[in-house]
């Protein structure tokens, strides 16, 4: 694992998150390479919510791609960028805001293309919603 890459020293503070994660409470926990699974945790505010006061469905989604994303990037090593082809969630229980526990797993790589899932649970370790999601990677020896 290269622990020089973009991704860890987005995670140690010497570059800044995205938008999308500031936005979403992102936060690293753990990567288990012998398995490509990752761990973050979001916190989760009550800006994310619907009028219910639940957070919303696409906050949700947003979630679990920010957590099979990065399982993909730290997977694949060296790459140049990493596409969304598709998502499909399913959304188990209502999520109120608070802290939201992501896992994301990448369950196979064929060539160019991955293919993920991921959950998410509440602090009590209720599921909240799953995803399966399939990501294009573009790695650096195939760009001109």
């Amino acid at each position: 694992m290269d622990f020089e890459s973009y991704f860890w020293k987005m995670v140690e503070g010497e570059f800044p998150l995205s938008p999308v994660a500031v936005t979403l409470g992102w936060r690293f926990l753990e990567f288990e390479e012998s398995t490509c699974t990752m761990q973050v945790e979001y916190e989760a505010g009550h800006t994310l919510t619907n009028l219910k006061g639940y957070l919303q469905g696409g906050m949700l989604s947003a979630m679990l791609d920010e957590c099979m994303g990065p399982a993909v990037c730290l997977s694949v090593g060296d790459f140049h960028s990493l596409t969304t082809i598709a998502v499909d969630t399913r959304f188990i229980n209502p999520a109120a805001p608070g802290i939201i526990r992501a896992e994301g797993r990448v369950e196979a790589l064929k060539g160019e293309i991955c293919f993920t899932s991921g959950t998410l649970f509440d602090q009590a370790g209720l599921q909240l919603a799953t995803a399966n999601a399939v990501f294009k990677v573009v790695r650096r020896s195939t760009l001109q």
